[in-house]
């Protein structure tokens, strides 16, 4: 009904929809449902799709994680995102979609007489003051919080909410009619066969890419009516169901639809371990009795604030010191209580790294993605169990096990285990962008364009190919042959006898001075004693004139200090005479004075002192605007700097 009634043009105005919408209701009074179908078909065909924005992966994923929202993050990384509602007369392989549908339901069942009230004309047993609660306002709050799609008879959850809540005295009424209908459900009993419509659901069909999942959508009402019920009864409920968490559903229900097998009790002991120490981290409700106590001795420093936060991490660095010793005591009595084979391989899962595949998220494309026998096989060798559904004998005629599957050559899995470890890390390798040879070359690469012809073969070699000493050395002059080596040698011995010559005949000429040439060097030692002399008198004149001057300078700096001191204290003087405009007036002033205090015209503008070179840092006060505040400085320097 609302798909007929309610779809209306985006062009027309308030006026003319509800002339239409009254249209459309006589028309579905009169029953002209082929004309409404006809117009919410032109509608629909006419109306624009919304444009989806495509949005960044990467981001989405990092919100998701940060959220806790694991497996939202996993459905954006998997190929399941595409996914959508199939038409029914779309083809999946040779069969359609409505096909797979029929083959999926479950051929209806007769009811089981066991289940059937005797006496269908009394009541069921109740206490009157359970179902106070069931009243027009407790469905009231129950509409505002249900969502969701519609079911067959096409009201969504904000269509019911919006009929419900929005009128005042028609929804007053058909929120009384609810509560009825709910009380009445909840105490006595009604004929399966009446409560069709009721308990009906549309199918729809979910693309699983590939495949069809069919999915059940039923109606809001039953929703609504179903929130208002258990809220009345919801601690019966719980004390009814229990804990769901209870070692005997965990030991006899939970753990051997993981592992496979029912575990014994010190394999049970084992699993409540962490992962890093060889266990599944399946805590037993033992384990947390002194949880409570921790909680509270962490929550008692608060009711002092000053010293809580010291007070806190000490107690807290103190209970995770006194859980590490419970920890390695259960650790040390669960590894004494198994047997060799167990604690061996114990020992083998609490190495580093050996855990992380029950940590790492499912990704289908890294294939970390486990069936639920590759599980159940894995936890079994974790922890030395024999595989369960497998051959007694082996393809080669030997006694099959766990050790001779991996070592058995016939099949080629040795070689399958080989190349998936190469081709693993060949990808790894491509990922940082090095270059890798995935499977080896046995045959070296050649030139021309058939390896088969040697005529057509390019003339291409390596550099390392190449024919190497093609020429035959001769010996050099360079080598130390006897006629040079006594040549040089002569001409040496020739050298040193002109030099030693030359020294002695200038030894001779500064004995004797009447030999000296006019261009002969003269012997200064007298000129440099006086020299030097009148180099030490010199140096004490320039270093009596520095002391002078550093001492005349220091004066000159003391000097402006003492007159800065005094101009600073005349100035402050001043201010204290003059600063009070009472004591301004004087007797001898005719004009009259005012005492408003005199500010400066820039006071309260904007721009003011915005130059970087005379900013004053210790000065922060309020400045009205919010690109020059302090907050905006920070925030520009701490995350866009």
């Amino acid at each position: 009904m609302p798909h007929l009634v309610l779809p209306i043009s985006k062009y027309s105005r308030d006026g003319s929809n509800n002339k239409t919408i009254n249209r459309r209701l006589l028309q579905w009074n009169q029953g002209q449902l082929i004309e409404l179908s006809a117009e919410a078909k032109a509608l629909q065909c006419r109306k624009s799709k919304p444009h989806i924005k495509k949005t960044n992966e990467i981001k989405n994923f990092n919100s998701f994680i940060s959220k806790g929202k694991i497996s939202n993050a996993i459905r954006l990384l998997s190929d399941k995102s595409s996914g959508g509602v199939l038409p029914l007369n779309q083809k999946i392989g040779p069969k359609t979609v409505l096909e797979i549908l029929k083959e999926k339901h479950p051929e209806p069942l007769a009811a089981d007489p066991h289940w059937k009230i005797r006496n269908f004309d009394e009541s069921l047993p109740y206490h009157p003051t359970i179902f106070e609660k069931v009243n027009a306002q407790t469905i009231r709050k129950a509409a505002l919080k249900t969502h969701g799609s519609h079911g067959p008879s096409g009201l969504d959850a904000d269509e019911w909410r919006r009929m419900l809540t929005s009128f005042s005295q028609e929804s007053t009424n058909l929120r009384k009619t609810f509560s009825k209908f709910a009380l009445r459900m909840a105490t006595q009993f009604i004929e399966p066969e009446h409560l069709g419509p009721y308990n009906s659901n549309r199918l729809i069909p979910l693309d699983k890419c590939p495949g069809v999942r069919p999915i059940g959508i039923g109606e809001i009402i039953r929703r609504i009516i179903g929130r208002t019920i258990i809220a009345c009864i919801r601690k019966d409920l719980t004390t009814l169901g229990g804990n769901l968490q209870t070692l005997p559903w965990t030991e006899n229900d939970l753990l051997p639809s993981i592992t496979g097998f029912i575990p014994k009790k010190e394999e049970r002991e084992l699993f409540s371990l962490p992962l890093r120490q060889g266990g599944l981290n399946i805590i037993l409700p033992d384990d947390r009795n002194g949880d409570y106590e921790w909680s509270i001795s962490v929550s008692n420093p608060l009711k002092k604030p000053e010293t809580a936060e010291n007070v806190q991490q000490q107690v807290i660095a103190s209970i995770n010191s006194e859980k590490k010793i419970i920890l390695d005591h259960k650790k040390a009595t669960v590894q004494n209580a198994l047997y060799e084979e167990l604690k061996y391989a114990t020992q083998l899962a609490s190495k580093k790294g050996s855990s992380n595949w029950l940590n790492a998220i499912p990704l289908k494309k890294y294939n970390f993605d486990l069936t639920k026998r590759e599980f159940r096989d894995s936890i079994s060798l974790r922890y030395a169990r024999p595989l369960t559904n497998t051959p007694s004998l082996c393809p080669c005629g030997k006694n099959f096990s766990t050790t001779h599957a991996l070592h058995c050559p016939k099949g080629g899995y040795t070689q399958i285990r080989h190349n998936e470890i190469r081709d693993t890390f060949a990808n790894i390798m491509k990922e940082f962008e090095m270059t890798t040879a995935a499977r080896p070359t046995f045959d070296p690469a050649r030139g021309g364009r058939e390896r088969g012809d040697l005529s057509t073969m390019s003339k291409q070699y390596s550099s390392r190919d190449l024919p190497s000493h093609t020429k035959l050395k001769y010996r050099q002059d360079t080598q130390l042959v006897n006629d040079e080596v006594s040549t040089k040698e002569l001409k040496r011995q020739l050298e040193e006898k002109e030099s030693h010559a030359s020294s002695s005949s200038r030894s001779r000429k500064r004995n004797r001075p009447e030999l000296l040439d006019m261009d002969d060097p003269v012997d200064s030692d007298a000129e440099s004693k006086d020299g030097s002399d009148d180099e030490d008198e010199d140096e004490a004149e320039l270093l009596a004139e520095l002391n002078r001057i550093k001492k005349e300078r220091a004066q000159e700096i003391l000097k402006k200090e003492q007159e800065q001191k005094i101009e600073g204290e005349k100035i402050r003087t001043e201010n204290i005479l003059t600063g009070n405009p009472l004591l301004q007036r004087s007797e001898a002033s005719a004009a009259p004075t005012d005492f408003k205090v005199r500010r400066r015209w820039d006071d309260d503008v904007v721009f003011k002192n915005c130059a970087k070179d005379e900013e004053d840092k210790k000065s922060k006060g309020f400045v009205n605007d919010t690109l020059r505040s302090e907050f905006h400085k920070k925030f520009l320097a701490k995350y866009i700097k």
